[in-house]
């Protein structure tokens, strides 16, 4: 998995969520607390998924200009299995989502675009086991190498 790590992406991710937030505050559209889809990464769990990542986030959003945004990461302490679990259950399109670093393209199937996993790296290997262990049918396209 280290071989597949993205330094400070998720850094990335929340600063500029912050910006587009604080933007569309300023703007009088209303404001609303921003959430993160980390999750429970097992033994090599990496700073920017953790609980203090998420806090010192916090920190740094107290600091917006006017929106005073809260960051929230409702899966952190939640593995892939269950995160589907509660997929299945609130009717999640698994097919249209995408869990892929590398990226192999889309597929038109019923007028419909739906995206296709490289099968081999980190993301798509965790996305597997994720539905082989919570028992729900996996119907993500996957590249054939």
């Amino acid at each position: 998995i280290i071989r597949w790590y993205v330094p400070f992406r998720n850094s990335i991710f929340l600063a500029i969520a912050l910006a587009y937030a604080e933007s569309e505050f300023i703007k009088g559209k209303g404001k609303s607390d921003i959430f993160i889809g980390v999750k429970y990464e097992g033994e090599i769990r990496f700073k920017d998924t953790s609980e203090e990542f998420i806090k010192e986030m916090n920190d740094i959003a107290r600091f917006s200009e006017k929106g005073k945004f809260k960051i929230k990461a409702p899966f952190i302490n939640k593995d892939k299995e269950e995160i589907i679990e509660l997929g299945k259950k609130l009717g999640v399109d698994f097919e249209s989502n995408y869990s892929c670093y590398v990226g192999g393209g889309f597929a038109k199937i019923n007028k419909k675009k739906i995206p296709i996993h490289c099968g081999k790296c980190a993301g798509c290997k965790a996305r597997k086991k994720g539905f082989k262990f919570s028992n729900v049918r996996d119907v993500s396209l996957y590249k054939n190498f």
